[in-house]
């Protein structure tokens, strides 16, 4: 490490990169971020190696993208400023030693979601900056407030049970598909590893749920076709981001360049199984005419995936370290590690389905600090 540390402090000052403009001031500036992240990644490494390496990728991935010029200067700070962040809040909650409990007051926002998605079930009208087309709760966004509600699931299940279900109604309510489908599955694998006598009643859960489920959307005009249309709609996202990831499928097109590549897309060429990611301006003037139909009315900011995001930005190694991840944490589980890994298997099943908002990534990066640590110490006593 020491060595490393002193290659690092010898090419600071001489580094330099032609090709882009200003290049000693952006080769210097570049590198500097880069110095950042491998030794803040350092001290995550030593708290767990798995995340060390996506902080690692993750500088490298802002290197490459400030490098080249791949997005805008404000689209990579902002990306970098928010996965140091990330970075951050799991090694303080590591380092701080916070218990378990301190979980459970993550049910006070997300009842407070919960609270509003009602009010805005029966007046969408009267409350200023929220969007009134859609039960949004504080998060603007119907989606992203049934993924952070679905995350208040295992709080329910190991403090207070009898919310468990009321919760689930709102979740429904929200109709976010993800939301509906984390929340299911962290239900059963929650009563399966803790009272396998309950796994009956959770099978009976799911069946209720998708029908209240189906239900709700039929009550609420979206209908079945619908759902199926926006599933295929996500699997258009989904297949077109990994289209676009195969180009550089090794390095990655670099933190921030995922929504500046994509609006260059033509709709023409956002085709992907028969949907387009993209849409053109066909909006009418009072004249019936095209008011901007040669310029895009919206593109794919996001794909909707987290996973698939990283593979676009950070490449292939992104994926196995994922998995390797994963599966760490998995071999240190144990049925005393319940509660926060069944936060982190629903935060897993989110990012595969949704983008996470800020609240969600706060929590699975208190539920992972803690997980860590309580698994450490189960092991010094063994």
């Amino acid at each position: 490490m020491r060595k490393a540390i002193i290659s690092l402090i010898i090419i600071s000052g001489i580094f330099i990169f032609k090709g882009i403009e200003s290049p000693a001031y952006f080769s210097q500036s570049a590198l500097f971020m880069l110095t950042g992240f491998l030794l803040a990644g350092y001290l995550v490494y030593k708290e767990n190696k798995f995340l060390g390496y996506m902080a690692w990728l993750f500088g490298l991935s802002i290197f490459r993208s400030y490098l080249f010029g791949r997005a805008p200067d404000e689209c990579i700070f902002k990306e970098a400023l928010y996965g140091a962040s990330i970075f951050a809040v799991y090694y303080s909650v590591k380092k701080l030693k916070l218990k378990e409990d301190i979980l459970k007051y993550f049910l006070i926002p997300i009842g407070l979601n919960a609270l509003l998605v009602l009010i805005q079930v029966f007046d969408n009208n009267s409350i200023p900056m929220l969007p009134r087309d859609s039960l949004s709760g504080f998060l603007g966004n119907s989606g992203l407030a049934g993924c952070y509600l679905a995350m208040g699931i295992p709080i329910c299940l190991k403090y207070y049970k009898r919310w468990v279900f009321p919760l689930v109604l709102v979740i429904i309510l929200t109709r976010s598909i993800t939301g509906c489908l984390a929340a299911l599955v962290v239900m059963m694998f929650y009563f399966y590893h803790s009272n396998k006598k309950l796994w009956r009643m959770g099978c009976l859960i799911i069946v209720i749920t998708m029908l209240l489920f189906c239900i709700n959307s039929v009550v609420f005009e979206q209908g079945i076709i619908t759902i199926r249309e926006d599933m295929m709609q996500r699997a258009c996202m989904w297949t077109g981001a990994l289209d676009g990831a195969r180009h550089h499928i090794v390095t990655g097109w670099g933190v921030g360049s995922f929504a500046h590549t994509m609006k260059k897309i033509p709709e023409e060429d956002s085709y992907y199984l028969g949907r387009a990611f993209n849409s053109k301006d066909y909006r009418l003037d009072e004249y019936g005419n095209y008011k901007n139909k040669d310029k895009l009315y919206s593109y794919m900011s996001h794909p909707h995936n987290e996973v698939i995001l990283n593979i676009w930005n950070s490449g292939i190694l992104f994926l196995i370290i994922f998995i390797g991840l994963f599966l760490d944490l998995k071999r240190k589980f144990t049925v005393k590690l319940l509660f926060p890994f069944s936060i982190l298997v629903c935060g897993f099943i989110l990012m595969m389905g949704h983008f996470l908002s800020s609240p969600v990534w706060l929590m699975l990066m208190f539920s992972l600090g803690i997980y860590d640590r309580r698994a450490i110490c189960q092991k010094v006593k063994k």
